[in-house]
Formats: C-alpha cells, structure tokens, sequence
C-alpha cells in the first residue's frame, strides 16, 4: 500500500515539473516590448524620445511665420549674397548659386560646397535641393517655386532691399548665432571709426557716385545695392549728388542713365568699373568728350576699381572693399 502511494507521488509529481517547465519555456518565447511601446515606456524612457527631437522655433519672415530648427545644421542659399554672413556666423552652407562661386573672398571657404546653377535664385532645381537633404532653404522674396520648396524643409525668404547690419543680425537670429551676428557687427563698427573722420576730412561735404559705364549707359547705385555702397553712403555717410537720387526707381537700388546726363549726375569723386567686365564697352564712355569733361575725372578723382570685387556684398566682401575705399581715398603716409 505505501509503496503503491509512493508511486502515485512520483508520478504526480513528474506532471507538476513538466507543467512548470512549459511554463517558463512560454515566458521565454513572449516578445520583448520595445521602447517605442508609449502606453508601458517609463518616464526617463518617454522624456529621452522627446529631447531626440531636434528642437524648433518661429521665426518672422518676409513670407511670414515659419518654424524651422533652432539650431539648423543643413542649409542651402538660393540668396546670391548670404552665404558670406553665414560663413562670418561660423556657418558653411550646403549649397548656393552659380553666382555666388564667383566671390573672390569666399572661394577657399566655397570648396566642396554645391553649385546650384545659374538659376538657383529665382527658380533653382528641385531635385539638386532635395538631394542635399537640407533642413533650412534661405531665399530672396522673388523665388518662384516656394511652395515646392516648403516640402522639402523650412524655407524662409528675404527682401534684397533689407539693410545689411539688419540682414546679419536677422540671420543671427534664425540660425542661433546672435552673438556673434553681434559681435562681428562690433568689431566693425570699431573699424569704420578708426577712419570715419579722415575719410570726412577727404570728402570735405563733396558728393560721391558709384558708376558702372557699359556701350548701352551707365549703372549708377545708391545705399544697399553692393558695389561699396553700403561703406560709403552707409558707414562713412558720404553723399550722392541730390539731382541722382530723383533718377532711382521706387524700389529699385540701381538706375541706368545716358552718357548726356552725366555732367548733372555725376559725384565729385567717382568709382567706377565697367559693367559685367565688358572693358571695350566701359571705353565708350570713358573716351567720349563728355566724360572727360568731367570735374572728377579732370581733377584725378575718378577711380578705377575692380567689377568682380566689388560686385558681392556680404561681410567678407566689405572688409576687402573697405581696405580698396581706403586706399584709394586717403593720402599714402
């Protein structure tokens, strides 16, 4: 009887181990949740998901609020001029037009960044942006395709009348680069009034022109379209003549005006460089009888300045126009 008891207690037994063994093989092949699982993710789990998420912020563009990265790592300009602010920012972008390869202040920063094409400020292409898989696009207002645009990252646009110290401190602002947007602005100004006033000694209340003669009629600028203007009408507050400034077009930096008007338009002093580098077409001007006639050119102060340099404008660009202004207006020592 006790060893017929004993039996039936090891084979109870055996059925006991086997279940639990079953049990624990079950519990072994249950999938493993995985930390995208949001209704069982602990706290930290959940808080560390949200700090992975690049950070955003609104900013005011001239095409309105837009929230793009706080701090943008990937950006293409289709600005022709920006990417020399984003370089002084410690920025290198991505990819820019055709015309902003042509910096000579910019080209050892340049190397490896893309040519977007000769269009790319107006109407770049589609897919050379979207290869570049940028996460911030920089245009001017008068881009044509925004709305593709804005489908492959944030893209805000810009006036290309907005005043330059406003542009770079904006700039600073969008890219999280305020201070030093500030910083470089300051060592500027310190710059500009190490000479300001000789420069005003020169100047003496005389007036100033920035001229780009072509076989078609002379370029003429006024502050805020490149070409040295922004250091001398702006920064140096030189002066235009006043019958010059009635010959701009509302909105417009630049004018065209004939060879005949020249005797009314043109400054005291004159930079001067013939428009796109077309030399033979500057000398029709440069040798007809009405040019020579000029006070400036008579009295040696016409002078000769290089298109491609001054063409740009951006941070890097006024530093070397700055240098050729001062050259060319205060006496040698």
């Amino acid at each position: 009887m006790i060893k017929q008891l004993q039996k039936g207690m090891k084979g109870w037994l055996s059925i006991f181990l086997i279940v639990l063994v079953l049990a624990a093989c079950a519990d072994q092949s249950e999938p493993a949740k995985t930390s995208s699982d949001t209704s069982t993710a602990t706290p930290k789990q959940t808080e560390e998901t949200v700090q992975s998420k690049p950070k955003t912020k609104m900013f005011t563009a001239a095409n309105g609020a837009v929230e793009v990265p706080e701090t943008p790592q990937r950006i293409v300009v289709l600005a022709p001029n920006y990417a020399g602010y984003l370089f002084a920012l410690g920025i290198s972008p991505i990819g820019v037009p055709d015309f902003t390869m042509g910096n000579p202040y910019l080209k050892s920063k340049l190397q490896g960044v893309v040519n977007l094409g000769v269009n790319a400020p107006n109407e770049p292409t589609i897919e050379q942006v979207l290869a570049l898989k940028p996460d911030l696009i920089i245009a001017l207002t008068v881009i044509k395709t925004l709305d593709q645009l804005e489908k492959i990252a944030p893209t805000v646009t810009f006036e290309s009348t907005k005043n330059n110290k406003e542009l770079l401190l904006d700039l600073g602002k969008l890219t999280n680069r305020e201070e030093q947007a500030k910083a470089w602005l300051n060592k500027w100004e310190e710059k500009i009034s190490q000479y300001k006033t000789r420069i005003e000694e020169v100047a003496n209340g005389r007036t100033f022109s920035i001229m780009y003669p072509s076989a078609k009629g002379i370029y003429m600028f006024r502050e805020g379209y490149g070409r040295g203007t922004e250091i001398l009408y702006g920064d140096f507050g030189l002066r235009m003549p006043d019958a010059a400034k009635s010959a701009f077009e509302p909105g417009k930096g630049f004018s065209i005006v004939s060879l005949e008007s020249m005797p009314e338009l043109a400054g005291d002093f004159i930079f001067a460089a013939p428009w796109l580098g077309d030399a033979s077409g500057a000398n029709t001007v440069y040798e007809s009888p009405i040019w020579k006639g000029l006070p400036a050119v008579k009295e040696g102060r016409v002078f000769h300045i290089d298109y491609n340099i001054f063409t740009f404008s951006d941070p890097y660009s006024w530093e070397g126009q700055l240098e050729i202004i001062l050259d060319k207006l205060l006496p040698k020592e």
